[in-house]
């Protein structure tokens, strides 16, 4: 049917590209708008998902005379590996981002942006409209899976990573259905934010009539929310994003009590006076509170313990008391009067889901340029109160009340308590043991975000917190950690879980119960990124290291710990280079670096088939310095293959516990029922990874990926292709066999 029809975004492929050599469709589908592109002269090139769809293209380009070969692949987001950094003039992406689960969206947006070049430009579709989406499951009648992701939410997150909209446009459906149409946008990679039009959001902030601080209080909350806890932002029909006014109110609650705690009367509106009868809406109900709480460690303290639910009884009470207040102030005076008007002409207040409302492009504004708003938003508090006070309080005293942070200080007691109790730590950058003293390092710095969070405080050795100090880490550095994080954050959740959870809430909106960890992960990684982007952070990597041996203690053999099979937990004092192990010599990469991957291949990891196996993520093969290395025939050798350890028997009699095994690195399927590492936990299938291995057989059908063991003692797994679109990890070559002691190999079966 696509293949058949006509218009749609190709009709902007000259205003898009035109200067652009080298292009890619990523979804190319039947080939349609790649033959187009290719017709109209640019160096283009394919990738789908789908094995059925690369073959259409390839057919589609051959029957136009074209060459498909080296211009067609089978690949998809977030995955891009292939392809080398700012490869690219342009990208299409028609239709294509959602279907993108949204833990997996900022990794898909990221890899876009790395292979795009500076000044490049990317084309997009999404749908506006789409009536004919079943809500609960998100699939259309096909039983295609599509994703929350409004146009306006999906260009604030490329605007965050450095990307400018050039334009945005709506269209019917190619199809004529009357239950789609289409928003269009361009965007130019520019890796800088530009200043950009603040006249609604500045005239609040200058022009507003003001006789109380409620307006810049209000709209530095909104821009402080929407630095570091914008996901809480929901977006709703019509363009709107919704603020739970429950997070406002929160905020409300730190600014102002450090104003209300000063030794001096501060006014916060016209006439207010100590002991006066025009005191602003919820003072009393603070000072009580402060007063409540005096002496048990001010603010920071009284966080701690609501964020933990520990507040005595009589201090909860007075809590909630003012929280009702602040929410009410809050919606029925700045929410109803921003902009002047008689109410509610730029801001509304929505009863039922109890937020803050505004348009998108408003949320854009404070999103984009809320670090500036926050400043401005003080500065003209501080200025204020000194008028309003008829210049008895000095703006200098204002502003030291108002930069009176929550968490003036580092607070790391709560996380480096625990981890001073778990044993077998590893640091969480470099994967070294930590055998002694340690440290707590912000993955976000503090300097930056001022955030104590629980999920912000990982251990890491102390040279590498001196290597790191206030950088940020890079994007490949947070990947190589990951499953160390994970493993922190569920010890940290397990012992905190309402702080835990609070404080994710705060950075990535609702958590689902069964993917918390790659959802927050996600979300931290996003957040990363953006205030590198934004405030042009130096970005950190540690020294020498390795990426491929990350295995839990759990799953390989006591007697691996002491032999180079896994060489990231042997002993470093080792007199040898090489192992006699099974009868095939094991030797270190500096004894085998001019043959590495051409009569060598590194043995990264141990799989197990009756435990769970969760860490084993390969990127670059090029960094497996530190693994053992084993002869393997000529055949088998490859820059993207590696040797595993078989540990358990759900594969048998295909593969047995001890065989070497020989697979290549590969995300997505290739062909029918093929021999893989399953990606597994790295999609929150806990509960079935706890009971089987990571080496399975592949089927699917329809709606699932099937992994299948040879064992029949064990189960099948479905996972939901909608949550998982890279199931695997690797694809057998072929399994390595012990013929004698003096190390040769020969294939007991082949790919």
């Amino acid at each position: 049917m696509y293949a058949r029809s006509e218009g749609g975004i190709a009709s902007h492929f000259k205003d898009a590209f035109c200067g652009s050599r080298k292009i890619l469709d990523v979804g190319c589908g039947t080939g349609r708008d790649l033959l187009s592109l290719l017709r109209a002269g640019h160096d283009a090139m394919g990738i789908d998902a789908c094995e059925s769809m690369v073959a259409a293209t390839r057919k589609t380009c051959s029957d136009a005379g074209v060459n498909p070969e080296g211009r067609v692949f089978q690949a998809s987001l977030p995955s891009l590996d292939q392809f080398h950094d700012a490869e690219f003039d342009g990208l299409l992406c028609s239709a294509v981002l959602m279907h993108v689960p949204e833990s997996l969206m900022f990794d898909a947006v990221y890899a876009i942006r790395r292979i795009l070049k500076h000044g490049g430009r990317l084309l997009l579709s999404v749908p506006s409209q789409n009536d004919d989406i079943d809500l609960a499951s998100r699939r259309d009648a096909e039983g295609r899976w599509f994703a929350n992701l409004p146009p306006e939410k999906l260009s604030l997150l490329l605007e965050r990573v450095g990307f400018r909209l050039e334009w945005e446009k709506t269209s019917p459906d190619s199809l004529g259905r009357k239950s789609r149409t289409w928003t269009v946008m361009l965007f130019t990679r520019a890796d800088d934010v530009a200043d950009r039009p603040l006249d609604t959001v500045e005239s609040v902030l200058n022009r507003d009539k003001k006789d109380a601080t409620y307006k810049l209080a209000l709209f530095r909350a909104l821009a402080d929310i929407a630095q570091s806890s914008y996901n809480l932002a929901r977006y709703a029909s019509g363009a709107r994003v919704l603020i739970p006014i429950e997070a406002i109110a929160d905020k409300w609650l730190q600014y102002y009590w450090p104003l209300f705690e000063h030794d001096v009367f501060i006014p916060q509106r016209q006439g207010e006076k100590a002991q006066g009868a025009r005191p602003i809406a919820f003072r009393q109900g603070l000072t009580d509170l402060i007063t409540n709480w005096k002496g048990m460690g001010g603010l920071r303290a009284f966080l701690a313990a609501s964020r933990s639910e520990t507040l005595p009884a009589a201090t909860a009470t007075l809590h909630a008391r003012l929280m009702s207040n602040l929410k009410e102030t809050i919606w029925n005076m700045p929410v109803r009067y921003a902009g002047g008007g008689t109410g509610f002409s730029i801001l509304q207040y929505d009863r039922k889901e109890k937020a803050v409302v505004m348009h998108a492009a408003m949320w854009r504004e404070l999103s984009l340029t809320g670090s500036w708003i926050y400043d401005a938003t003080v500065l003209r508090w501080a200025e204020l109160t000194a008028r309003l006070s008829n210049n008895a309080i000095r703006p200098s005293t204002v502003f030291d009340c108002l930069l009176s942070r929550a968490d003036p200080v580092r607070d790391a007691q709560v996380a480096t308590a625990i981890y001073k109790t778990m044993p077998g730590k590893h640091c969480t950058w470099t994967d070294q043991p930590i055998r002694g003293r340690f440290d707590v390092d912000h993955v976000i710095p503090f300097v930056l975000w001022r955030n104590n969070d629980l999920w912000n405080l990982l251990p890491v050795v102390p040279s590498v917190n001196n290597q790191k100090r206030d950088k940020l880490p890079t994007h490949r550095t947070l990947q190589r950690g990951k499953e160390r994080v994970l493993g922190y954050w569920t010890v940290l959740r397990g012992l905190h879980p309402i702080r835990f959870d609070r404080e994710a809430a705060m950075l990535c909106g609702n958590l689902s119960a069964t993917n918390w960890k790659n959802e927050l992960f996600g979300k931290m990684a996003e957040a990363v990124e953006i205030t590198a982007i934004q405030r042009g952070i130096e970005r950190w990597e540690p020294e020498h290291v390795s990426v491929l041996v990350q295995v839990p203690e759990a799953v390989v053999p006591s007697s691996a710990y002491s032999s180079p099979t896994n060489p990231a937990r042997a002993e470093t004092n080792s007199p040898s280079t090489e192992n006699e192990t099974c009868g095939i010599t094991r030797r270190d990469y500096a004894s085998v670096t001019g043959e590495a991957f051409v009569r060598y291949l590194p043995v990264v990891a141990a799989l197990a088939a009756g435990e769970a196996f969760d860490g084993f993520e390969v990127g670059n093969l090029e960094w497996a310095t530190d693994c053992a290395w084993v002869p393997v025939p000529p055949r088998f050798a490859g820059r993207n293959r590696f040797v595993i350890e078989v540990a358990g028997d759900s594969m048998t009699p295909t593969l047995s516990k001890g065989d070497l095994v020989v697979f290549e690195y590969h995300r997505s399927p290739r062909g029918n029922n093929p021999v893989v590492i399953a990606n597994l936990t790295a999609f929150g299938i806990e509960s079935s990874a706890r009971t089987t291995g990571a080496v399975k057989r592949l089927l699917q059908d329809a709606k699932s990926w099937i992994f299948r063991s040879d064992n029949t003692a064990y189960q099948d797994i479905f996972v939901p292709k909608a949550e998982c679109q890279y199931p695997i990890l690797g694809v057998l070559v072929g399994t390595l066999q012990h013929a004698s002691p003096d190390s040769q190999v020969s294939a007991q079966h082949s790919r």
